[in-house]
C-alpha cells in the first residue's frame, strides 16, 4: 500500500506541474535567504543554489547553507 500512495502522489505532483506550465526548473530558495531546521531551531543562511540536470532534464536542486552562529 505504501508504494501505491507514493505513486499516486507522484502522478498528482507531475500533473500539477503540467497544469502550471513548468518543468520544475525554479526553486523558491535564493542566496541570502535564511531558514530554520525545526527540530533543533538551528538557523542557516543560503549561500548557493544550483539546479542539477541529468541528460538535459531537471534532476534536483542543491543548496549550500552556512549555520548562523
Amino acid at each position: 500500500m505504501r508504494d501505491e500512495v507514493g505513486e499516486d502522489f507522484r502522478a498528482a505532483f507531475l500533473e500539477m506541474l503540467e497544469v502550471a506550465g513548468t518543468k520544475c526548473d525554479e526553486f523558491a530558495a535564493e542566496v541570502g535567504d535564511r531558514f530554520m531546521e525545526i527540530a533543533t531551531e538551528t538557523r542557516f543562511d543560503v549561500v548557493d543554489v544550483e539546479s542539477v540536470s541529468v541528460a538535459g532534464a531537471f534532476h534536483h536542486f542543491e543548496i549550500t547553507a552556512e549555520r548562523v552562529t
